[in-house]
């Protein structure tokens, strides 16, 4: 079932399921806590910031600059 609350979090189900999903979610209460726990962890994904170090970067240039002259 935690598959099917992924995907209706994330818009991708399809309309019986969504529904079957809505009317679960009215209903059983545990389930409306798994979703409400996954609903928060899509927020907070959503609100980090996924940014390298710099010296990832520069492994990055280093290997790029490698790979052009060995081409």
């Amino acid at each position: 079932m935690e598959n099917a609350l992924i995907r209706y979090l994330y818009k991708e189900s399809d309309l019986f399921e969504r529904l079957e999903i809505e009317y679960a979610l009215e209903n059983d209460e545990k389930l409306r806590y798994m979703f409400l726990q996954l609903k928060k962890a899509k927020q907070n994904l959503s609100n980090s910031l996924f940014l390298p170090s710099a010296g990832v970067i520069q492994n990055i240039l280093n290997y790029s600059r490698q790979m052009s002259v060995e081409a």
